[in-house]
């Protein structure tokens, strides 16, 4: 497991050149990681900018602290293992091709205070079934590239609704 804390905002190049962990600067690579598999991010990181996470090829599960309330464009883009993802409910943004071809991700849930969202930040994750949505807006969903149609309340939808759920029939 990789743990990150610290405070604020995690660029790419602090990432893979220059992170700080609780216990040391490291440099991580997860191609040649035994454990790439699972990141824990701890609190007061608050924003997770662009290309993050971008091609962690190994990378299976992420937890991240209450403290984030951003992801940047492409942040876990290319993450082809990435099948659990939990978000922070005070996340207000998620950007563009966030998850990017993510194509084991099953699930993903809109936190509450979500205030912006490009639909296509799910573009490829052809193993998502499912999108809950806890945030107070209604958010436009890709009908491309994914495993079937939205369907919500029995009807079949390209906006999902505050507080409902779609799966993919």
């Amino acid at each position: 497991v990789l743990t990150i804390g610290g405070s604020g905002k995690i660029d790419y190049e602090e990432l893979f050149y220059s992170i700080k962990t609780e216990t040391s600067q490291v440099h991580w690579d997860f191609e040649d990681a035994e454990d790439g598999k699972q990141i824990v991010i701890k609190d007061g990181i608050t924003e997770l900018g662009r290309l993050c996470f971008h091609h962690c090829v190994l990378l299976e599960k992420v937890e991240m602290s209450d403290s984030v309330q951003k992801i940047g464009k492409s942040a876990f883009s290319e993450c082809w293992k990435l099948k659990e993802i939990k978000l922070s409910p005070n996340i207000t943004q998620i950007g563009k091709d966030a998850f990017l071809n993510c194509r084991s991700l099953r699930k993903i849930v809109l936190p509450e205070r979500l205030e912006e969202y490009h639909r296509d930040v799910i573009w490829g994750c052809t193993a998502l079934d499912e999108i809950e949505n806890r945030s107070a807006y209604s958010w436009k969903l890709n009908t491309k590239h994914v495993a079937g149609r939205w369907f919500c309340d029995g009807k079949e939808v390209d906006e999902l609704p505050p507080g409902k759920t779609a799966s993919i029939r």
